[in-house]
This record gives C-alpha cells, structure tokens and sequence, in this order.
C-alpha cells in the first residue's frame, strides 16, 4: 500500500511538472514571437486601478480548491489575453489549502510568471469564497481588482 501511494504522488507531481512546463512553453513563446495555440476574446470589460506610474493595473483574483488542472490553463488565457491588448495586469491566487497541490502548482506558475505578475495567498483551511476575494483584494497590487469564480 505505501509502494502505491508513493507511485500516486509521483505521478501527481509529474503531472502537476507537465501542466506547468506547457504553461511556460506557450509563455517563452509568446514572449520570444513565436505562434501560440491559446486564443481567447478580449478581456477588457473588467474594472481597473491605477498604479504608481499612471499606467491601468487589472488585478484578476483566482480563488482556488483542487483547481491544479485548471490553474495552468486560466493563467495562460489570461496572460495572452491581456498582454494580447497590451494591459498591465496581475493575477492574485488565493489557495485554501488544496489537496490536490494547486497551491503547488501555483508557486510553479508563479516561477514563470513572476512574482510582480502572479501573487499566491495561501490560507490555512477552507475558509469560504467571500472571505478570498478580500483577501485576495489585500494582496493585490492596484488596490482593487476583477474576481473569476463560481
């Protein structure tokens, strides 16, 4: 039984790598010019702040529970969508201590994207979706920002 459940995390962290590693191909890819496979429609009907250098600073807040398979895929049509229509923006993650290690894969996504780009808050138990989106408001960069969920 222990064999079996050391070869089901195994599995789950490769899985968790694979998501991670497409996210940052289709990221290099854009970044260096090359084509991208992600198309999704324009995101600009979302409120915005200001930031220190005047420019508009969209924060998207992403709560998350078990959401591994689909962090990946929502950050990366965020990005091409925002960096598509030239929008300064910021994802803010804000994990419930997931089981299915979102949280990991969100530090992951957070090496690719950067920190000024992807924030995670990370909370000790399920603590209810009102209660992330204000804490995901206090993480956020511009003070205020757009909330994806439910």
């Amino acid at each position: 039984a222990a064999a079996a459940a050391a070869a089901a995390a195994a599995e789950d962290d490769a899985a968790d790598d694979d998501a991670a590693a497409t996210c940052e191909d289709r990221h290099e890819n854009q970044r260096t010019g090359a084509s991208s496979s992600v198309v999704i429609a324009s995101t600009s009907n979302g409120s915005s702040v200001g930031n220190d250098d005047g420019n508009m600073l969209y924060s998207i807040i992403l709560p998350t529970y078990n959401e591994r398979d689909n962090l990946p895929l929502i950050t990366q049509f965020l990005h091409d969508a925002f960096a598509d229509a030239g929008l300064q923006y910021e994802i803010v993650v804000v994990d419930d201590s997931s089981p299915d290690n979102t949280l990991q894969v969100a530090r992951s996504l957070q090496k690719i994207f950067g920190e000024d780009r992807f924030r995670i808050v990370s909370r000790p138990g399920k603590l209810g979706l009102g209660s992330a989106y204000s804490a995901g408001l206090a993480a956020s960069g511009g003070g205020g920002g757009v909330g994806l969920g439910p």
